[in-house]
């Protein structure tokens, strides 16, 4: 088996360590139901996985919520929080990998577009929180996923050459940007991505590729 040199590592959150990105996709309509908009003619399809910020903007402006933006974000938040303090589960593997990047010194950060409220309660439940020599949030970066800048802001803060820090990402957008911008990315499955073609494309870009993160500890150690 090839043997891969990892010298830092950028680690994705939900669907890659995190087993949230469903309550994600459901928490628009989830909101709507409590307040008793009819969830129906597939809103679940348009909402799932934006930021709160834009699921915001778009009850507001195109399906007519009343309330402010900033209360809408705050109703969503907090539907988000409940999930990350009381259910939020580890993927498959996450600890152990973690634990074998953290006994090789190896320098490790999470790029995640969740707000670190949301991040400090899931690694809390999850017991992950001191596994990161920094977070970058979607607040304090350059960029979103959509673009390169987050993570060049990463790599050059953890210090190491692009050609050996990895992503470690879910999403196929993501996996996209980083591979254009000359990252290794080992890639994991989520089941909220399992739609026609897109693990496809996912293991066509991605230089190895899992369901369970901690298989890739033999590709680096």
């Amino acid at each position: 088996m090839k043997k891969f040199k990892l010298s830092a590592a950028i680690l994705d959150m939900d669907g890659t360590l995190l087993d949230s990105m469903e309550m994600w996709n459901q928490v628009g309509v989830r909101f709507l139901e409590k307040i008793g908009v009819d969830t129906s003619g597939g809103l679940m399809t348009r909402l799932c996985a934006l930021s709160v910020v834009r699921m915001a903007k778009i009850l507001r402006e195109e399906l007519g919520v009343s309330i402010s933006a900033k209360e809408i974000e705050d109703s969503l938040n907090n539907l988000m929080l409940d999930f990350y303090q009381n259910q939020v589960e580890l993927k498959p593997g996450a600890k152990e990998f973690l634990d074998c990047v953290k006994q090789h010194d190896i320098p490790c950060c999470m790029v995640t577009a969740t707000d670190m409220p949301l991040i400090e309660a899931g690694l809390k439940r999850t017991g992950l929180e001191n596994y990161f020599d920094f977070i970058l949030t979607g607040r304090d970066a350059v960029s979103d996923k959509n673009s390169s800048g987050i993570f060049f802001q990463a790599q050059e803060k953890l210090g190491r050459s692009v050609d050996s820090t990895w992503v470690f990402e879910d999403a196929l957008y993501a996996i996209r940007t980083a591979k254009g911008a000359g990252f290794h990315v080992a890639a994991l499955y989520d089941k909220t991505s399992d739609t026609p073609g897109c693990q496809d494309q996912i293991r066509s870009l991605a230089d190895i590729y899992d369901r369970d993160i901690s298989n890739f500890i033999k590709y680096f150690f």
